[in-house]
This record gives C-alpha cells, structure tokens and sequence, in this order.
C-alpha cells in the first residue's frame, strides 16, 4: 500500500534482489513466465558493450522490475514455498544448517529447517 500511495511504479533494486534466497534468477524467470518481461521491467541502462562479461547485465539481472510485478512475484512466492512467520526477538540461535533451535525472549523455543534474519535498518548488527 506505501508503493500505491508514494505512486512507485519501478523498484530502485534489480531483478536479481527479491526474497527468493533458493533462486537468483526467480524473479526474473517469473518476469518470462508470467510474460511480463517487456512491459514490467525496465532496461538497467549497462553499458554492455563497455562491460561484455557482466553476465546479469546480459541476462536481465540488473534491470529493474516494476512494483506491481514484484508485488505479485512476492504473492507467487509465498504461496510456493513452505514457512511459518513468528513475530519475536531471538534472545538465541542454535544448530547448524538444516536443523536450528531459537530460542525467542519469554522462553517460547522454535524448530527450524532455515533461519531468516529481520535485522532492521542498515547497519552494524545486533545479533
């Protein structure tokens, strides 16, 4: 709703910067898929000439997508991939790839197979 009422049609972030962590290319490939690559991204305006072996420039990666495309890649996404999103602050992170325990303020513990960091603005941590 803050895109719609700010009127950003395009994102400052190129296509290969989305929430998909498995897939680099997701987005983009969404983009193709849903055949909205034309008309829902917007040439990154590289110099592909000057740089020939930047692979993302070459493949789309950079260009940017537009608000509505992302908004739906997104809903796409999160109907695709399995999660559960528990709002808390982690007083803990234990385990190793494929099998944490957090342990969030007030006790509550939370078995998982991956751990997505929220980590606020940027900026030194506080992990």
């Amino acid at each position: 709703e803050r895109f719609k009422a700010l009127q950003i049609k395009w994102l400052r972030s190129p296509m290969g910067a989305h929430p998909d962590t498995f897939d680099s290319n997701s987005l983009l490939a969404y983009a193709h898929s849903s055949g909205r690559a034309e008309a829902d991204t917007y040439d990154s305006g590289v110099d592909k000439k000057r740089f020939p072996n930047l692979r993302e420039a070459w493949t789309g990666l950079l260009d940017l997508p537009s608000n509505a495309l992302f908004e739906d890649f997104c809903q796409d996404l999160a109907k695709r991939l399995p999660h559960t999103f528990v709002k808390g602050k982690a007083e803990a992170v234990k385990g190793e790839d494929g099998d944490f325990t957090v342990v969030l303020d007030g006790g509550r513990t939370v078995k998982a197979k991956s751990v997505v960091l929220a980590l606020g603005v940027p900026g030194p941590g506080t992990v």
